[in-house]
């Protein structure tokens, strides 16, 4: 941990020091603590317009689409919270509209069940692509 100490400058390195000696016993101590003094801090209405704008990549999986979209979410206050109605809907929205016209259609109750169903719905077209790419 000396090592760590000595890479600290300016005010974190005053607040790693004004630590008890007792009160970091770990690494994941250390991680957890030093994240949630000194790590990523910005204005709230950020996430709220990241929110607004994800959309997902022509070439990225539904999989990784839905981590991407459940973490900024998850990052906006609950007080400038959309709630769960508005992010479906922005959710079925960040699509192209062919997907999204099957994920509407589907008539889904929560955001855990049309994430779901996404990921069905991308498999199955997969699939489909690659039937139809065989030769017969």
């Amino acid at each position: 941990m000396r090592l760590f100490v000595q890479t600290l400058e300016g005010n974190v390195r005053k607040w790693f020091k004004g630590l008890t000696p007792t009160s970091i016993d770990s690494w994941t101590v250390l991680e957890i603590t030093f994240m949630r003094q000194r790590g990523e801090k910005r204005d709230h209405l950020y996430y709220l317009t990241e929110f607004g704008i994800l959309k997902k990549r022509p070439r990225e999986s539904v999989i990784d689409y839905n981590k991407s979209f459940n973490k900024i979410y998850k990052k906006i206050p609950a007080d400038i919270k959309p709630s769960q109605e508005i992010a479906k809907v922005a959710y079925v929205k960040s699509f192209e509209p062919h997907f999204a016209m099957m994920l509407r259609e589907s008539r889904l109750t929560t955001l855990l069940i049309i994430q779901d169903v996404a990921i069905d719905i991308e498999g199955n077209m997969i699939f489909i692509e690659k039937i139809n790419l065989e030769p017969e």
